[in-house]
């Protein structure tokens, strides 16, 4: 037997042997990746809005080496996202399959319950960042800034996998943009210089966001019900600024929080409101200059303004002030044979 032989032998006993002890280890299945997912963020969470969290307070030293930082513990959920959409994009079938292998019995191909369990953890994460970040923290904000937003673009990018696998739908779609939004005053909180204290509630992004609720089911109905004829007007208007979408595709927060190209473009130079009432005022003076009529001085008001009918037998000028009309009188008038009667003259007064 030749040594090549043997060597083929020892490498297909080595397999035989490994193999059942790595299949479980890389083996992972829709449900139990989307528990593993909920139970990290609420682990995060507790970790992060503790009171004995290191990183509280004020001081000229770091926080503790030993803990996971908070951009660290984010960070780590933002991965585990991402080894999940892996999974999922790659081998779609047996990541759902191996799911319905360990639940005999259920169909498990909408996963919407496990998914809203999943991202309805993320605003208690978004609490505790945004309670950190508003207090005295060690820490300082751009790493933990840069990780949440990453986590917003991984969650975005996570339900747009899924829902372009059609295991998700309206209900998964709005609770994901409400963690988003979470998520994004979460981000606000840690967006000043250093590790200074956040600003408060009162921040744009919280106020879009809650102009944003107000309407949020409107849109979501204008989005995936385009053939409903009972959408109000508002609905509509509100629903037409986001892009055209192309087969396959899915809108993004980004999208659908407003921030396309044209809203971050300069406006100078291009039209507004009041143009109109500027251009209007700017060839009223042309017409005046030409009629030689600038020197006219300016009506004082003197109280409430009485309209008054023109004469019937003289038009007032267009450009004529209004003066008062006095009352007709009777006028005798003569005709050239000596008949007399009684004429109504106008007069101005």
């Amino acid at each position: 037997m030749s040594l090549g032989h043997l060597t083929l032998k020892a490498m297909l006993i080595t397999g035989v042997l490994l193999t059942p002890s790595v299949a479980p280890l890389v083996r992972a299945d829709a449900l139990s990746d989307l528990q593993d997912l909920q139970m990290n963020i609420n682990s995060a969470a507790t970790s992060i809005g503790t009171k004995t969290n290191s990183s509280r307070n004020w001081g000229f030293f770091g926080a503790d080496p030993k803990e996971a930082g908070t951009a660290d513990l984010v960070s780590n959920i933002s991965t585990t996202i991402l080894r999940v959409k892996f999974q999922a994009d790659t081998n779609l079938t047996s990541w759902v399959n191996a799911t319905n292998a360990t639940n005999i019995g259920q169909n498990l191909t909408n996963l919407d319950d496990p998914y809203i369990n999943y991202v309805s953890a993320i605003p208690n994460l978004a609490t505790a960042l945004t309670a950190l970040g508003r207090s005295w923290h060690k820490e300082m904000n751009r790493p933990v800034y840069e990780a949440i937003d990453a986590l917003q673009q991984t969650i975005t990018a996570f339900q747009t996998s899924m829902l372009t696998d059609n295991l998700i739908h309206t209900n998964s779609t709005l609770r994901t943009i409400r963690a988003s939004g979470a998520l994004e005053d979460a981000q606000t909180a840690w967006s000043r210089l250093l590790n200074f204290p956040g600003s408060s509630g009162k921040s744009s992004s919280r106020r879009r966001r809650r102009t944003f609720d107000s309407r949020l089911e409107g849109l979501v109905k204008a989005t995936f019900d385009p053939n409903d004829r009972d959408t109000s007007l508002p609905e509509k208007r509100s629903a037409s600024w986001r892009p055209t979408l192309h087969q396959g595709e899915h809108y993004t927060h980004q999208d659908l929080w407003d921030r396309t190209p044209s809203s971050r473009q300069s406006r100078e130079g291009m039209a507004r409101p009041y143009d109109a009432e500027v251009q209007d005022n700017e060839r009223l003076a042309a017409i005046r200059k030409e009629m030689g009529i600038n020197n006219l001085p300016k009506p004082k008001f003197a109280g409430p303004v009485v309209k008054l009918r023109p004469s019937r037998r003289f038009d007032a000028l267009p450009s004529a002030p209004t003066v008062p009309v006095a009352k007709p009188a009777a006028v005798p008038t003569c005709h050239p044979k000596n008949r007399c009667e009684t004429v109504a003259v106008d007069f101005v007064a």
